[in-house]
């Protein structure tokens, strides 16, 4: 369960520690004191989004702290077990007026990613926003499919993954066919590109051996001049001696000296191989001068050849790597383009034989559909009766999908539709007035019935989820006393297998906390703040007159509210 929540710096938020309880824990508040804030706080620990007026003015930075108890059987829940140490997760998340945050998760740094994956099956927050989520068809289909539990969701997932695969292969099909309009004129590029590779045929590295060549030819007489010159510092002339000529002459100068000193057996050495790699060069150079000679006819070959090589470049890269991958994937895309007609038959194949499965498993997803939506509208009439909306008829309509031209499965041999969710669309109905037959629920419910229906529906998943802790936020939207004594009970008997927050201006909800917070809003000259602390008995009998009869609390209120608290804890002891 969530045990802990500290908030520091959000919204009018500046220092609040809050110690929870299991059971069902109401936070009340007059109109306007901040007991929304705390639902934010846990929401952004949670891994919500947060607006940059979530800091509180003039602070650089707001932190929000959640701890977590959690048995074996609950850390399970985590995508990381190994997170939780001595059978406790705290989470801790700060974010800055710089735009920048940080993430901990126990003495770890995290993302926000991880930070959801972590805590994001520990708590469900049902705020009174969600239930106007109801209202769309793809919420109504969530809920029914987690109602039906992780062997119908599982079906569904298969189901879904055909169906990605159906768009892919039907993409590329079409792709194949867009190609065979200009597949003739495709193949005769290629062909004729292939065709001059092999006649051009380029070695490796031709083109820069060829570029270094055309140097040499066009600078003849400059490399001449510069290797005669090296060729006469090694070999000397009539005018002085070379570096072999000095070399032999230091040379013999250190052979006495080491007949005399043995000493320098090194530096003598060091002469000798000078003057070896000194008649060495004098060898090469001589060579290199010996084939130095200006040859037009072969510069010329040079020049043609690497205008050739170069248009080659030019149609395929900067290089000739370029040109070799070029050509790789042209011969890959002849061959695709040469067996398109095999190709198209196996794609046509596939596109079949997937149609036939996404038809099979949509029955399946039908089916469970039809066996669990009987059993959730029996038991949401169930709940709307201890609801006070007893007269309500509701149930779950599965409506099949027409197929078109280019989109049906095979069901049974025949063409059905079928979409991301199934082969039926599927939708809520209910009647609230005796004698009326249901009808969707966006046209028939108002704001009231349409929280009663949300929290109807969140008792019954509560009972096949293991979601430790559920949060209301004012799950009392639009409906009165009598209605509101009612939804206490349902969370009061709620709370006996899961931690229960929530927060609400009905004090015939209120009286039912086994733990009960009141939020105070603090406003000064310079600063508003807000504090939060638990109510002892005395205290809550005050808030529930209080909540009774506003500001005007008198002694007839505060006996009619210690009579609600008295009745509705001989409620919970019989439940």
């Amino acid at each position: 369960m969530l045990s802990g929540l500290s908030v520091l710096n959000y919204a009018i938020a500046k220092n609040i520690t809050l110690d929870l309880a299991g059971g069902l824990t109401v936070i009340t508040g007059e109109t306007g004191a901040g007991k929304s804030i705390l639902v934010g706080a846990l929401l952004l620990g949670l891994g919500d989004k947060w607006q940059s007026d979530s800091i509180r003015p003039g602070e650089e930075k707001a932190i929000v702290e959640l701890i977590f108890k959690l048995g074996d059987n609950q850390a399970k829940l985590l995508d990381d077990p190994t997170l939780v140490e001595d059978g406790e997760l705290i989470v801790n998340r700060t974010i800055s007026t710089t735009g920048k945050g940080r993430i901990r998760i126990g003495s770890v740094s995290s993302t926000l990613q991880a930070l959801k994956g972590a805590v994001g099956k520990l708590v469900d927050v049902h705020s009174q926003f969600e239930a106007q989520s109801l209202l769309y068809p793809q919420t109504q289909v969530n809920l029914l499919d987690k109602y039906a539990g992780t062997e119908h969701e599982g079906i569904l997932f298969e189901y879904q993954s055909r169906v990605k695969e159906l768009k892919q292969t039907q993409d590329k099909l079409s792709n194949l066919l867009q190609k065979a309009a200009e597949r003739d004129r495709r193949i005769d590029f290629i062909t004729f590109e292939l065709e001059e590779f092999e006649r051009i045929k380029p070695g490796p590295d031709e083109d820069e051996n060829l570029r270094q060549e055309r140097n040499r030819l066009t600078n003849v007489q400059r490399l001449a001049e510069l290797a005669g010159a090296a060729k006469v510092s090694l070999d000397g002339d009539e005018d002085f001696s070379g570096i072999m000529s000095l070399t032999s002459r230091a040379t013999k100068a250190l052979s006495d000296l080491k007949r005399i000193d043995g000493t320098q057996t090194e530096v003598l050495e060091l002469f000798v191989t000078i003057e070896a790699n000194a008649k060495e060069a004098s060898v090469i150079l001589a060579d290199y001068l010996s084939e130095l000679t200006f040859n037009p006819e072969r510069l010329q070959e040079v020049e043609d050849r690497l205008a050739e090589l170069e248009k080659l470049i030019r149609r395929h890269g900067s290089n000739l790597s370029d040109v070799r991958e070029s050509i790789e994937k042209m011969k890959v895309e002849l061959e695709e383009l040469q067996n398109s007609d095999l190709m198209t038959s196996k794609l046509e194949s596939q596109i079949g034989s997937l149609r036939v499965e996404i038809g099979d498993l949509g029955q399946r997803v039908r089916e469970g559909r039809e066996n669990y939506g009987k059993r959730l509208s029996e038991l949401v009439a169930l709940e709307l009766a201890d609801l006070a909306l007893e007269k309500s008829m509701f149930e779950v309509k599965q409506t099949p999908i027409a197929p078109t031209e280019n989109s049906f499965c095979l069901v049974n041999g025949e063409k059905h539709g079928y979409s991301e969710n199934g082969i039926d669309s599927v939708e809520f109905m209910i009647s609230t007035n005796p004698g009326m037959p249901p009808g969707p629920i966006a046209k028939i419910a108002s704001g009231g019935e349409l929280s009663r229906i949300m929290l109807a529906l969140k008792v019954i998943l509560a009972s096949v989820d293991s979601v430790p802790t559920l949060v209301f936020d004012e799950v009392d939207s639009g409906v009165g006393g009598r209605v509101g004594e009612m939804i206490g009970r349902k969370l009061a008997k709620l709370s006996t297998d899961h931690q229960v927050i929530c927060i609400t201006h009905l004090p015939q909800i209120a009286c039912y906390a086994d733990t009960h917070l009141l939020i105070n809003k603090n406003s000064e000259e310079d600063e508003t703040t807000v504090s939060c602390f638990e109510l002892a008995r005395r205290g809550r009998i005050d808030e529930l007159a209080r909540m009774n009869s506003g500001d005007k609390v008198s002694q007839l209120s505060l006996k009619h509210a210690e009579e609600m608290l008295k009745t509705a804890e001989g409620i919970k002891r019989n439940q």
